[in-house]
């Protein structure tokens, strides 16, 4: 297959970059888990607990886009799409490829742009506590890379699969009429 290392090459860093991110969830537990009990238990909240959490749920999300594309976790209508063969399948995504690629494409060039104008203005949360965002920006603009490039393996991957059955459907047919 042509483009098989692209995709290998595609799939192996979002599984990476899926593998080792899903790791920020025990973080996340923690500083949640800190707040709670620091509020409730010693009725001493802190300043910084809701601003962390945030942050770093929002790289959580960032960069799991791609991871979850690979795996087929995104939302569809699964009541007409379970319903199609391989090929049916690896059509219908090719026909919404084109919406998609323009949606995500106009997503990577305005968070690109909102990342570099909130590293140069270094630009920060508006609390109290006020950690930066420019890192979140960057982070999100990468993301938004990783599920385009992640939605390109996945239509090179469609494509060949519309041409392996492809032609299964036309041997077939063209063995019925013999």
């Amino acid at each position: 297959m042509r483009g098989k290392w692209i995709v290998r090459g595609i799939d192996t860093l979002n599984e990476k970059v899926g593998s080792y991110v899903a790791f920020l969830i025990i973080p996340v537990i923690g500083i949640i888990s800190y707040e709670v009990t620091a509020r409730f238990v010693f009725n001493a909240p802190t300043i910084w607990a809701g601003d962390v959490t945030t942050l770093v749920y929002g790289v959580l999300v960032a960069l799991l886009g791609g991871y979850a594309l690979l795996y087929d976790g995104h939302v569809r209508v699964d009541i007409l799409f379970e319903r199609l063969s391989p090929r049916g399948k690896a059509m219908a995504d090719l026909i919404t490829a084109p919406f998609a690629f323009v949606f995500v494409a106009s997503f990577l060039w305005f968070a690109t742009e909102i990342a570099i104008d909130a590293t140069a203005s270094r630009e920060v949360l508006n609390t109290v506590f006020a950690p930066p965002t420019f890192p979140l920006r960057l982070i999100l603009a990468l993301g938004v890379l990783l599920l385009l490039l992640q939605m390109i393996a996945k239509v090179i991957r469609n494509v060949q699969i519309v041409r392996e059955h492809g032609g299964e459907a036309a041997t077939t047919a063209k063995g019925a009429k013999q």
